[in-house]
């Protein structure tokens, strides 16, 4: 892996984990499974890093936006399978035939694809979750010819 693919990962993390937490934060006590500190710190534990974040940002879709996760399992789902794709390509070893230059290519392309289709689909849930979170953190609209309390 690149350093400037380890870099943005780590950072693109950091400000995820970040927002993450913030979200967490937001909802009333009791709301969610997790609290705040859970849904930032499960990203850095290993082998609970690959269930625990995916649960945590289904429980606040579910409390936020929607009972119907799809979108969360589908972005769940490449990003698991794009992790993998990178940790066992075969990139370690120089491609001393056509063959092996194919299959790290073929790898490469999927993996990009994958990644493209997960980046697409986390864009979406930070979207529809901050929108979602703002709008619970908002005091109620004044009802129409009523003025504020002086």
């Amino acid at each position: 892996m690149s350093i400037a693919r380890v870099v943005l990962s780590l950072s693109t993390g950091i400000c995820w984990a970040i927002w993450q937490f913030h979200l967490a934060r937001s909802a009333r006590p009791g709301e969610l499974a997790r609290d705040a500190g859970w849904h930032a710190g499960s990203w850095f534990l290993p082998f609970a890093n690959l269930v625990m974040p995916f649960q945590n940002v289904r429980d606040l879709w579910r409390r936020f936006v929607s009972l119907r996760t799809t979108i969360v399992t589908w972005w769940w789902t490449a990003f698991i399978v794009s992790a993998v794709l990178v940790r066992f390509a075969p990139t370690e070893r120089p491609a001393h035939a056509l063959h092996d230059l194919h299959v790290r290519v073929g790898f490469m392309i999927a993996d990009s694809i994958i990644s493209l289709g997960a980046a697409v689909l986390a864009m979406q849930i930070v979207r529809r979750l901050t929108d979602a979170g703002l709008n619970r953190s908002r005091p109620p609209a004044l009802s129409a010819g009523a003025s504020p309390a002086a």
